[in-house]
C-alpha cells in the first residue's frame, strides 16, 4: 500500500464529498490494506487469473498463471488479507511464438517468456490449501489451468466458482459492464483503477472488489460461494432446435456444444433454473419461439456447480444425463410461477437438489 501524498489528500476529500461535480478514482496500490487473519481456522479461496497465447484451451497455451489465498470467515463472511500469492511465467512449446497481438493485450513479450517454466511447488502449494477456487472467468481460466498444470493431479478436482458468472454486478453496484476494470471503478467504499492488464493485478484486483462489497452491503459473496459449490445445477440441451433459432438462443445465453465433450451432444444449452423468473424465461422461450409450442423431447445434464468449466473427462462423466417433456415443463413452470425477481444468475442461491428440482 502506498500512502497519499499529504498536499493531495484534503483536495481528494472534498471531491469525494462532491459526487455531483467528480468521482474520485484512487490507484489500486493506494486503497487501504485489508486486515489480517485473527481466525484458528479459516476457510481459504484461492483467487486465480491466467494469461494465455490465445483463446482456445485445446489449440493455445497458458504463458502466466497467478493467484493469491484469501482466508474468510465461513461463520460470517468477513475477508481478510491473502496470505500466499505466486506468479509464474511459462515458456511456449518448441516452434511456437507469442503473437503481437497477445503482447498488446497483456504486456508479455516472447523474452518475458523465454526458457521460463512454472514452479510447481509454489502452485501446488496454493492449491492444497484452497477450499475453493475462484476466478473472474472460469469459464475461460479452468481449461487453461486442467490443460497446463497437469501436475496438480487430484487438486484439479477442487471445486470452481466464477465470480463473472456466479455474482449479480448490476444489482450489487449498478455497474454498465461486469468486466473487472469497471467492476473496480463502481467499487462501493473506495473505487479504485489499475492499469496493467497481468494475471497478480487482475487477481489483486477482484480481491479488493469483493472485499469492498463484502464490507458495504454485508454481503458474504465467498461464503455463499462456497456454500453454493456443492449443489447440483441442471444444463438443459435444445436438442434438435431449428437452425434459425440460433441467434435467438445465443441472444438468450445459451451457448453452442459441438459434441466433442461429454455428453457428446451437438446442441445449444445453458444451466437453467425452473423455479426463478430467468429460468421459467428461459423456459417459456424454447416452448413456444424455438419450438413453436411443437412437442420436444429434451435432453439435461445434471452436476454438481463446482464442477462446472470442467473438460476433465473424469469429472465431466460423473454427470447424470437424463431426458424430459419440454411442454409438461413448460406448463409445470405456468402453475408455479417463480416469485422472486430475475437475476443474472440464480443458480447461486442455497437450493434443493436439482432432482428435486426437475421431475422428468
Amino acid at each position: 500500500m502506498k500512502l497519499i501524498p499529504d498536499n493531495l489528500t484534503a483536495s481528494i476529500r472534498d471531491l469525494q464529498q462532491r459526487p455531483d461535480v467528480a468521482k474520485v478514482l484512487l490507484a489500486m496500490e493506494y486503497l487501504n490494506p485489508l486486515p489480517k487473519c485473527h481466525l484458528a481456522n479459516p476457510k481459504h479461496v484461492l483467487i486465480l487469473d491466467t494469461e494465455t497465447s490465445g483463446l482456445n484451451a485445446e489449440e493455445n497455451h497458458l504463458i502466466e498463471i497467478a493467484g493469491v489465498l484469501v482466508p474468510f470467515d465461513i461463520e460470517t463472511g468477513d475477508i481478510f488479507a491473502p496470505t500466499l500469492e505466486f506468479c509464474e511465467l511459462q515458456d511456449l512449446p518448441d516452434g511456437e511464438v507469442l503473437s503481437p497481438l497477445i503482447t498488446k493485450v497483456t504486456g508479455i513479450t516472447s523474452e518475458d517468456i523465454k526458457g521460463k517454466l512454472i514452479d510447481q511447488a509454489a502452485v501446488i502449494r496454493a492449491f492444497e490449501q484452497a477450499d475453493l477456487v475462484v476466478s473472474h472467468n472460469a469459464t475461460f481460466d479452468r481449461p487453461f489451468v486442467e490443460k497446463g498444470c497437469e501436475f496438480l493431479g487430484q487438486l484439479l478436482h477442487k471445486p470452481w466458482a466464477c465470480t463473472l458468472a456466479d455474482i449479480n454486478w448490476k444489482e450489487l453496484i449498478d455497474t454498465p459492464s461486469a468486466s473487472l476494470a469497471v467492476i473496480a471503478n463502481y467499487s462501493p467504499v473506495q473505487p479504485f483503477f489499475y492499469s496493467a492488464h497481468r494475471a497478480l493485478t487482475d487477481c489483486h484486483a477482484l480481491t479488493h472488489a469483493l472485499f469492498q462489497v463484502n464490507n458495504a452491503f454485508n454481503t458474504p459473496i465467498l461464503k455463499e460461494l462456497y456454500d453454493s459449490a456443492n449443489n447440483n445445477v441442471v444444463e438443459i440441451y435444445a436438442v434438435s432446435a431449428p437452425y434459425e433459432a440460433k441467434n435467438l438462443l445465443s441472444a438468450q445465453g445459451f451457448k453452442w456444444n459441438d459434441g466433442t465433450m461429454h455428453p457428446n451432444i451437438k446442441a445449444w444449452s445453458k444451466i437453467i433454473d425452473k423455479t426463478s423468473a430467468q429460468g421459467q424465461e428461459d423456459i417459456s422461450m424454447l416452448h413456444e419461439k424455438v419450438f413453436g409450442s411443437r412437442p420436444a423431447k429434451l435432453a439435461a445434464k445434471i452436476k454438481t456447480k463446482g464442477n462446472r468449466f470442467s473438460r476433465l473427462t473424469a469429472i465431466e462423466q460423473s454427470d447424470r444425463l437424463v431426458s424430459f417433456n419440454l411442454a409438461a415443463l413448460h406448463q409445470e413452470c405456468l402453475a408455479n410461477p417463480a416469485t422472486q425477481p430475475m437475476s443474472a444468475d440464480e443458480n447461486t442461491k442455497t437450493e434443493q437438489t436439482a432432482q428435486n428440482k426437475f421431475k422428468f
